[in-house]
């Protein structure tokens, strides 16, 4: 954790990262579990998503690709993901990923409070299957 602040946001999962793929000194370590999407659909079998968000801060990519399986079965109809644009490369990998799995972008799109400063490049992007458009 970047730190502990009630409701506390930019954390990260596995490494000490941000949302930029910049190293940061870890205020306080948490044990946590995780499993792949594609993995914990197998595992506890609960209904399959039609919908799904991704809200993470900088391993968007690790979750995209853990979700290959889930990605490419057509009874999800969308996804949001959010990404930092600034990061190109990064970015681009992630979208290729989405459109390989059957997803157009819909919009792309953030609040106007984050139209200026370090998260100005950070856009929620909305992607469909074109069937559900």
């Amino acid at each position: 954790m970047s730190n502990t602040d009630l409701g506390g946001a930019l954390n990260s999962f596995g490494e000490a990262t941000d949302w930029q793929g910049k190293l940061f000194n870890a205020s306080l370590k948490q044990a946590m579990v995780g499993y792949s999407v594609d993995d914990f659909i197998k595992k506890f079998e609960p209904p399959f998503p039609t919908h799904i968000k991704i809200d993470v801060d900088g391993i968007e990519d690790k979750i995209v690709k853990g979700s290959k399986n889930t990605l490419a079965d057509n009874r999800l109809k969308s996804v949001l993901i959010e990404l930092d644009t600034e990061r190109l490369e990064y970015c681009k990998e992630v979208l290729m990923l989405l459109e390989q799995a059957g997803f157009k972008l819909f919009k792309k799109e953030h609040a106007p409070e984050f139209d200026k400063g370090k998260f100005s490049f950070v856009y929620n992007h909305f992607f469909v299957r074109p069937e559900y458009k």
